[in-house]
């Protein structure tokens, strides 16, 4: 067994995998989709070099066989997202539209919001550059990806300006509190009120 070669394609492997774990886990809804395919098949592609180098076959048939092997595990990964991430609906169809949110939105986080339609209610991650509450009213300005980029309704606008005094901004962690709380929930930072 040649174990220079066995390394390289172990590494080829390791390293693939872990891009692919972070993928699924930190970009979440915003991942481009031929990103984990490709990862997938390199991150395969280095298992089986690595197997096949331990069965001692020559690399001319390593080569041949794992790249055979990626390209058809990457075709049908590629295809199967493509075809679970694509709405039944146009998602252009939903700019503009009214929704509520279900799960507050804070800026740079990502929240959720439900659009209802005269057949179904259809909720969609959200991103805003506000601080917006949950069951408050916005309004669809775009999507990126399958992210809905949202804007509060001048009703919200309003009633956020009466409530925006009830809450601070951690120090540590950034994440919005209600302004009597002396320890922020999320980080355990000690608040200081002024």
């Amino acid at each position: 067994m040649d174990i220079t070669l066995f390394i390289f394609f172990a590494l080829i492997g390791g390293i693939a995998l872990i891009i692919l774990i972070f993928l699924l886990i930190e970009e979440g809804d915003e991942i481009d989709i031929p990103l984990i395919p490709i990862t997938a098949t390199i991150c395969f592609f280095g298992i089986l070099g690595s197997i096949l180098t331990m069965m001692e076959l020559e690399i001319l048939w390593i080569l041949i066989i794992g790249s055979g092997v990626s390209i058809g595990i990457f075709l049908s990964v590629y295809f199967g997202m493509k075809y679970l991430t694509t709405e039944s609906e146009n998602l252009k169809d939903y700019i503009g539209s009214k929704a509520i949110v279900e799960i507050q939105i804070e800026p740079n986080s990502t929240g959720r919001i439900q659009i209802k339609t005269s057949e179904s209610i259809i909720e969609f991650p959200a991103r805003s550059e506000n601080l917006i509450l949950k069951n408050y009213e916005v309004v669809v300005k775009d999507f990126i990806g399958s992210v809905a980029i949202v804007a509060p309704t001048k009703d919200t606008l309003k009633k956020m300006k009466r409530i925006e005094n009830d809450f601070i901004t951690c120090k540590n962690c950034k994440a919005t509190i209600e302004a009597g709380s002396n320890i922020c929930p999320y980080c355990g930072e000690k608040i200081e009120n002024l």
